[in-house]
């Protein structure tokens, strides 16, 4: 039967089958209505036909087939897919992208294909490729367990950075009061520290910003609204590669900046500096 129904295509394709139309005599095979296609026009999903209605006299054979068309209101662009018929479900491939897909419900009396009738379901969407998948959230980077073997594991304390050579330059900026102060403790491993506390003490109204640079930052940035109190930052209280820097700042509109910055190194203690900078400036000096 299939090289049949293949040669009864090929002397008019499926544009043929579209202008068949159905038969009415009781005697003679019909298709009263075509059916419907559902399913997403994507490649690698798959078509599903359903509904329609089809008969005739004893004898009559039934089936779907599937047709790929390169206009979706023009039946006559249709081409039966080789091996889609007899089936209602359809997987969509390569070679459907950019078409429109239909499904066709036929019927016929005999093996002689004798009064083949058809009607196809409306055009799908042009079938696309599948989106590309999201990108990966990124994931901290969690904290090594705390088992490498000690460099002696002294508390963390910091040691101060030069100064630079600059001075401060000359300015009427008030400073805040109290002067903003930053604290952190932890402890000194090989490649990092552990910080275990990380407090910013400011005037109330006072804008904290800490920026983290390098590898393995817990968070980017994180900002606070001082309330003339020490804050807890519990954010930075984790596991910090050598490398990492963390810069806070201090500020309020009006007065002198605070900037600390905190580079953590390997089997030392972090490096910190404590500059200032005045409203409008670009660059810190000395407080």
């Amino acid at each position: 039967m299939r090289s049949r129904w293949i040669r009864a295509v090929a002397i008019g394709t499926m544009a043929g089958f579209g202008l068949a139309g159905s038969a009415s005599a009781q005697d003679r095979p019909y298709v009263s209505s075509g059916p419907t296609t559902s399913g997403s026009a994507i490649v690698g999903s798959t078509l599903t036909s359903t509904g329609g209605q089809a008969g005739g006299p004893n004898g009559t054979k039934v089936g779907r087939a599937w047709l790929r068309c390169d206009n979706a209101t023009d039946e006559r662009t249709c081409d039966l897919i080789n091996g889609a018929w007899d089936t209602s479900t359809y997987a969509l491939r390569r070679d459907d992208l950019g078409k429109y897909m239909r499904s066709a419900l036929y019927a016929y009396r005999d093996q002689y294909l004798r009064d083949l009738v058809w009607k196809m379901s409306p055009a799908t969407a042009a079938v696309t490729n599948p989106a590309p998948p999201p990108a990966p959230t990124p994931v901290p980077t969690p904290a090594p367990p705390v088992v490498e073997p000690a460099v002696p594991v002294p508390p963390l304390t910091t040691e101060q950075a030069p100064p630079p050579a600059a001075a401060a330059p000359q300015t009427t900026a008030k400073r805040m009061s109290p002067f903003p102060t930053v604290r952190i403790s932890g402890v000194v491993f090989a490649n990092g520290a552990q910080i275990s506390r990380l407090t910013v003490r400011a005037p109330r109204g006072a804008r904290i910003t800490i920026s983290c640079f390098g590898k393995g930052c817990p968070n980017r940035r994180v900002k606070r609204v001082a309330r003339g109190k020490s804050i807890h930052v519990p954010a930075y209280e984790k596991y910090l590669r050598s490398g990492v820097r963390l810069v806070i700042t201090i500020s309020r509109k009006g007065y002198v900046s605070k900037v600390t910055t905190i580079r953590i190194r390997k089997k030392k203690a972090p490096l910190r500096s404590d500059l200032c900078r005045v409203p409008g400036a670009t660059t810190t000096s000395n407080c």
